[in-house]
């Protein structure tokens, strides 16, 4: 509501004092807005008081802006991480923080609103959630939390045959027999890519490498190439690879020569 009420009073010279109260209730917009008097007691003598410029002291416009929920880096990148917050509006600004990584936290506010950015480098972090906390003077509180997911190249294979675990490394075979290799990987994302290479060139693609009535000639190095695809939020796309190397050595089957002594013994 907004109002004014004067009030006169007499002085002992006989002249007069009159007061004039403004009652106004102010908004946002009001904020800077200029007040002042004017007094006049003749038709043409107008007197102005000097000009106040109303501090209105008012809450954001609304709550914490970010631009995504969640956050991908890459393990161990060279690349700088950044996450930024702001908060429009608000007199005064609000007070940004960052909780995230330990990261370094500057301020860059503008006219209209608050910005506060938070850096940190990748390292061998694990996945986390980053939160940025806004506060005002008039008991106003926001947080709003991103999630950090950590991508990461392929890990060595986790391989088996048949339920036998096996490692990159040598791998004896019976001539004949039949050989299904099969592999995985972590890695984050997954890996988007599985081939096998052999000393003779042959390629093989996906994960499994399979033989059927294996001979010795297909004994020898293979090589398994894996890789994934990493999108990260700052910097470039990134292909993870490895390469590991299985030696597979072909056994000729053995007699059992006391067997065949038995049988030639008889035979005499």
């Amino acid at each position: 509501m907004n109002s004014t009420e004067s009030k006169t009073f007499d002085n002992d010279d006989n002249t007069k004092t009159v007061t004039s109260c403004l009652k106004y209730s102010v908004t946002r917009q009001n904020h800077l807005m200029g007040v002042y008097c004017n007094a006049s007691n003749m038709e043409n003598d107008l007197l102005s008081s000097r000009k106040i410029a109303l501090n209105v002291i008012y809450v954001p416009e609304g709550g914490i802006l970010i631009a995504n929920n969640t956050y991908f880096m890459i393990r161990n990148s060279e690349t700088i991480q950044q996450l930024q917050c702001s908060v429009i509006g608000g007199n005064p600004l609000a007070n940004l923080f960052w909780t995230c990584y330990n990261g370094n936290q500057t301020y860059s506010n503008l006219t209209d609103r608050a910005v506060s950015t938070v850096t940190w480098k990748a390292g061998y972090n694990t996945e986390s959630t980053c939160s940025c906390a806004a506060s005002h003077e008039m008991d106003w509180y926001d947080v709003k939390n991103v999630t950090v997911k950590v991508l990461y190249p392929p890990l060595a294979p986790l391989c088996k045959v048949g339920n036998s675990k096996i490692a990159p490394g040598t791998l004896n075979v019976s001539l004949s027999s039949n050989l299904t290799l099969s592999c995985n990987s972590e890695a984050n994302p997954e890996p988007n890519y599985f081939r096998w290479s052999s000393t003779s060139g042959k390629t093989t693609p996906g994960p499994n490498l399979s033989m059927s009535y294996v001979q010795v000639e297909d004994g020898g190095s293979y090589i398994l190439s894996i890789q994934n695809s990493m999108l990260p939020s700052v910097g470039n796309r990134q292909n993870g690879m490895r390469n590991d190397t299985f030696k597979i050595n072909v056994h000729c089957k053995q007699f059992d020569w006391l067997l065949i002594l038995k049988f030639v013994a008889l035979e005499a």
